[in-house]
């Protein structure tokens, strides 16, 4: 079995097949506001979890302190952008 990364909601489909994540990354708050149970869960059973750290700042403060205690936390490297191809070029 090779080590396997899983983000955000994807692990759900890893676990459902008996396969236990290596790497868990969280890079959506948005994720963690909306299925705060599915991330402690996949949190749980993965080996390593990652949380970016624009998500942990924007965590409650009991999220905070699991965040803390049991996982990496690490600086976003990428912005999700909105706007596609053309709002880059035009601003570039």
């Amino acid at each position: 079995m090779k080590d396997v990364i899983a983000v955000n909601g994807s692990v759900q489909y890893l676990l459902n097949n008996n396969v236990k994540p290596f790497l868990y990354l969280l890079t959506d708050v948005r994720f963690l506001h909306r299925r705060r149970e599915d991330f402690y869960n996949f949190s749980r059973n993965s080996q390593f979890t990652i949380v970016n750290l624009d998500v942990y700042e924007q965590a409650s403060v009991d999220d905070q302190k699991y965040i803390e205690e049991n996982c990496l936390i690490i600086r976003s490297f990428y912005r999700r952008e909105k706007g596609g191809f053309l709002k880059k070029i035009k601003f570039k």
